[in-house]
């Protein structure tokens, strides 16, 4: 088997690309397919500060990796919600910080159980609520947050392209046209929203486990506990599954919907967002989500006066 660029022995082959490479043009073939998403959706310019959610795992520090490789500004960010089964929450922030600082690029922690005195399982368990949905309005809350203290532009995540599929599928089962309407790679900006990004849009998840492992990025390996239940998993296997039956069927899908997608434009929902009366975040009603799950009594208030 040899390499499709140089025809020297291959080192790895990839199915869904129709070719095998060596170990510097599978390298190259990683940082063309996260270069092709950066321009195609206009995600970032080269002088930007690009505020990179890191969690640990191998997709968010192989994100962190290939954009300074390619020039680019990231400012780390980890936001430890206070996991602890499986010691899950410090081991992700060791890998985090270790890694970004071998890097040389600036990392912040932000530690929810220090702000608020609980993490995000004990205020599922309190609330009642799904724990994947605490963590996520959490997460979605503070990268925000960070970004704007910053000034950067921009907030970039680890979602491959399993990840994008997943939650595509997932979309299309209920055919929820809203989310349908806004599931592309790149979220513009909107009133105190700062824009977000998904460079690895294009890459697969063992596509990432094989940069890792080339580049020897110390990652950390433990899943979080809490997902075990998660829908997305399921999908994500389906879709594996049918990638080794069929090579390509994933960058086939998402391909298809990322040239289809203006098809939901008339379904994205209408709504003027106006800053929380707690917190000033940005909201289509009078108290943000966020602060009506961890702060009730303040948006009890708040909705009272």
């Amino acid at each position: 088997m040899k390499c499709k660029v140089c025809g020297k022995e291959a080192w790895i082959k990839i199915p869904s690309a129709n070719a095998a490479f060596c170990e510097e043009h599978f390298d190259q073939y990683v940082l063309r397919l996260v270069e092709r998403a950066i321009k195609k959706f206009k995600m970032f310019e080269g002088n930007e500060t690009i505020v990179v959610a890191v969690s640990g795992g191998k997709d968010s520090l192989a994100l962190l990796h290939i954009l300074k490789r390619l020039g680019y500004k990231p400012h780390a960010l980890h936001i430890d919600v206070g996991i602890e089964r499986s010691d899950y929450s410090r081991i992700s922030e060791e890998k985090a910080v270790k890694f970004a600082s071998k890097l040389e690029i600036p990392i912040e922690v932000i530690r929810v159980e220090e702000i608020h005195g609980l993490g995000v399982i004990d205020l599922a368990m309190k609330r009642r609520r799904i724990p994947c949905q605490v963590c996520g309005l959490t997460r979605r809350y503070y990268m925000n947050k960070f970004a704007q203290e910053l000034g950067a532009p921009v907030i970039a995540t680890g979602h491959t392209l399993d990840d994008m599929v997943a939650a595509l599928f997932a979309n299309l089962l209920r055919w929820d046209l809203s989310y349908l309407s806004k599931g592309a790679p790149l979220l513009p900006s909107e009133d105190g929203l700062i824009k977000r990004a998904k460079p690895l849009t294009f890459v697969q998840d063992k596509e990432t486990l094989i940069y890792s492992r080339l580049h020897g990025i110390d990652f950390a390996s433990v899943e979080c506990p809490e997902s075990r239940f998660a829908t997305f998993k399921r999908y994500k296997k389906l879709f594996e599954s049918l990638e080794e039956e069929s090579p390509g069927t994933k960058r086939q899908f998402f391909q298809g919907y990322v040239k289809n997608f203006r098809i939901f434009d008339e379904n994205k929902p209408s709504y003027e967002l106006k800053p929380c009366l707690v917190c000033g975040y940005p909201t289509i009603s009078k108290v943000c989500s966020f602060c009506r799950l961890w702060f009730p009594e303040k948006a009890r208030e708040a909705l009272q006066e």
